[in-house]
């Protein structure tokens, strides 16, 4: 081979590398660009509610609580969530919940989580809560307001 065959070699896997970053960073900011992110607020008047901080809408959200040593429980369906969306959580108002999740899907059914405990929040790819049957998942209109405490 000589020098003008390495060149040659040389730019055209530059190419296919500049190709592939290119690539995935447009993959990556598309996702970001409709990505939701729910976060968990408490309020000392109207307790918890739950708030989107993402940049997209979040789809068939589930919500459950759960304590140190129990599995996920009392999932509670929700209405979806639009970008800087907020629904107060009246079923839980002023309770002490040890840990509060949600999963959630964006417009591409990507699936995410959110939980809160002990005031941390955390997002994550993928569902962390688990699947229940829908006939064991409440829906949050039919439930009744927490005593407010």
């Amino acid at each position: 081979m000589d020098w003008k065959q390495y060149v040659s070699v040389g730019a055209l896997v530059v190419s296919v590398i500049s190709f592939s970053l290119t690539y995935r960073l447009s993959t990556q900011t598309a996702t970001t660009s409709v990505r939701p992110a729910l976060v968990f607020e408490y309020s000392q008047d109207t307790g918890w509610s739950l708030r989107n901080v993402g940049n997209g809408p979040a789809l068939n959200v589930v919500i459950a609580e759960r304590t140190d040593t129990s599995p996920w429980a009392n999932p509670v369906r929700v209405p979806p969530l639009p970008k800087d969306g907020k629904i107060q959580l009246a079923w839980i108002a002023h309770q002490n919940v040890r840990t509060l999740g949600a999963t959630y899907v964006d417009i591409d059914n990507r699936s995410y989580s959110s939980s809160c405990t002990n005031d941390l929040s955390t997002t994550q790819d993928g569902n962390i809560l688990g699947n229940w049957p829908d006939g064991e998942i409440s829906r949050h209109w039919q439930l009744p307001k927490a005593e407010l405490r």
